[in-house]
């Protein structure tokens, strides 16, 4: 039997730092098919997929899928007067408040934070704090010259 080279442990009985390289690797698969869908929702939206400082508006994931240090929201959009920071969860079981707060505490100053969350074979959840709802209606206001009510 061939040795595991960070445990030393056969592979017949591979210790849990072995599993977990192997989960880590399915984890990070399915958060990237997250992202990517998120990608596809705001593409259809009107953002297009491109890279900061392309064309406005657009939206993109942003550097921790390659691998990168830098904390921050998974996908950002930009355009139509708002600037989107999206969270997103696929998971077997999603909690949804803990993804709404991460939103808030890594999406970059100007940013509305968004958790966009979905578990297993169920539709998606899109939530936000409501501050950040108000801040959007507020932009939907001015965008269409509603007036508050007297």
């Amino acid at each position: 039997m061939k040795a595991s080279p960070t445990t030393g442990n056969t592979l017949a009985h591979a210790g849990t730092e072995d599993r977990r390289s192997l989960m880590g690797k399915a984890s990070r698969d399915k958060g990237g098919r997250g992202e990517r869908e998120v990608l596809k929702l705001l593409n259809d939206l009107g953002f297009p997929t491109d890279k900061p400082g392309g064309p406005e508006p657009l939206c993109y994931r942003c550097d921790q899928y390659r691998g990168g240090e830098e904390a921050g929201a998974d996908v950002q959009a930009e355009g139509f007067g708002v600037k989107l920071a999206v969270e997103s969860k696929l998971r077997k079981r999603v909690n949804i408040k803990q993804a709404v707060i991460q939103a808030e505490r890594d999406a970059p100053e100007g940013y509305l934070p968004i958790a966009r969350t979905r578990e297993d074979r169920q539709s998606a959840i899109i939530s936000m704090p409501e501050w950040a709802f108000v801040e959007l209606m507020q932009l939907v206001k001015r965008k269409h010259g509603w007036k508050d009510k007297t």
